[in-house]
């Protein structure tokens, strides 16, 4: 469908430019999503099959005093693109458009770029948790187990072991810890 949610629980030391949160982008050629820092906003940024035209892109505004501890949640509900800093509106767009699915491996806190790291987050991730609908504003996700069904990944990072990043949804969408 047109719906989801993507959540994280994030700490940041600052608000550097370039730093990602979580993307789908590989290299400019396979490039497909992107949620990330840059001067003193978070962005959203999507990109059509070809990886030329961006079909998506807003930002908002956020003080850093505000990740601490803090959920950022994007969420899509047909056309209607929304940004929460906790259960805080601070941006929303209407953009319609297909979000297209790369190939590429989600990066979380960096984009690798081939063998390269880059943009780096400077902070800490605790948790990210991608649903296949949209999150209500109020909503906290503390019992994954009452959304089981429509969870698709998620990722708690104080739980891995071995290099391995376990998906606590069932879904088995494991992943491989960098650094």
């Amino acid at each position: 469908g047109n719906s989801f949610s993507i959540r994280t629980k994030l700490s940041l030391a600052s608000l550097e430019s370039g730093q990602e949160i979580i993307c789908q982008w590989r290299n400019n050629d396979t490039k497909s999503w992107r949620l990330y820092i840059e001067d003193y906003k978070i962005h959203w940024e999507g990109y059509d099959e070809n990886h030329e035209n961006q079909n998506f892109n807003f930002h908002a505004d956020i003080p850093i005093d505000k990740f601490d501890d803090n959920y950022i949640t994007l969420t899509r509900n047909d056309s209607i693109w929304s940004m929460l800093l906790d259960s805080t509106l601070i941006a929303t767009n209407n953009m319609s458009g297909n979000l297209y699915n790369s190939s590429d491996k989600l990066n979380i806190g960096g984009r690798r770029i081939g063998d390269f790291s880059s943009y780096d987050l400077n902070g800490r991730i605790d948790e990210i948790i991608i649903l296949n609908r949209v999150l209500d504003s109020t909503e906290l996700i503390d019992d994954v187990n009452n959304i089981d069904n429509e969870v698709l990944v998620y990722y708690k990072f104080n739980a891995g072991t071995d290099g391995i990043l376990y998906d606590h949804s069932g879904n088995q969408n494991h992943g491989t810890i960098n650094g």
